[in-house]
């Protein structure tokens, strides 16, 4: 197989996961404006959700709501969304990959008021190339509040996936633009919940492994 494309094939896996999983994540450029013209770049992660035919973006909410991630008061708001897209010929996912700007406008928001994710619905890009796509994961394969609290236990083997870099440090794969993952355990007890002052989100699931100095975690 030629090294600059790949088949996005389900194949039997030591880990029980299909090794397409890295396609259907994606990276993400976000520009915040404030009103006098100084603007913040930064970088993250997402994932696409087909629901009954539907396309959704899931991302981290301080990717895209800067008073998360520089405080109630800042004057930044979202300017500019840019979703990096990959090339597919024959369903095969080459190396060629390009960052197509999403048309914020047209494109609706919905958040949490406690959880730190943003789902992105009716996303329409400014221009893409009808070559120029992405992949899905089905929306009956995520993990259900009863899977979370049934069974998902304290010390079981999970895994993230992600872009991760900081101050032009970069990790993940830089010629194919891949995400890398890696293994945590599951530090706290799902079926009750991680309740911590210092973090406003409610019933968490608390997961501990190797952190990346990285702003581009895996929502």
């Amino acid at each position: 197989m030629p090294d600059e494309r790949l088949d996005d094939l389900e194949v039997y896996t030591m880990s029980g996961i299909a090794p397409s999983v890295v396609f259907h994540v994606n990276q993400i450029e976000v520009s915040f404006k404030d009103d006098i013209g100084n603007d913040k770049q930064i970088q993250g992660t997402g994932f696409w959700i087909d629901k009954n035919g539907r396309h959704y973006f899931v991302t981290n909410a301080h990717n895209i709501e800067p008073r998360m991630k520089l405080g109630p008061d800042t004057k930044f708001r979202l300017a500019k969304l840019k979703i990096r897209l990959r090339v597919q010929m024959c369903g095969q996912w080459l190396q060629q990959t390009t960052l197509c700007e999403v048309d914020i406008g047209h494109s609706h928001v919905c958040g949490h008021p406690t959880a730190d994710v943003a789902v992105l619905e009716n996303i329409t890009f400014i221009e893409r190339e009808p070559s120029v796509t992405y992949s899905c994961f089905k929306f009956e394969d995520l993990a259900t509040q009863a899977f979370l609290e049934n069974s998902l236990n304290p010390m079981d083997i999970a895994s993230f996936i992600g872009f991760p870099g900081k101050t032009g440090i970069v990790w993940y794969d830089e010629l194919w633009n891949l995400p890398i993952a890696r293994t945590v355990n599951v530090a706290s007890y799902p079926k009750i919940g991680f309740t911590n002052s210092s973090i406003p989100t409610q019933m968490l699931c608390w997961f501990l492994g190797c952190h990346f100095p990285a702003p581009a975690e895996a929502p």
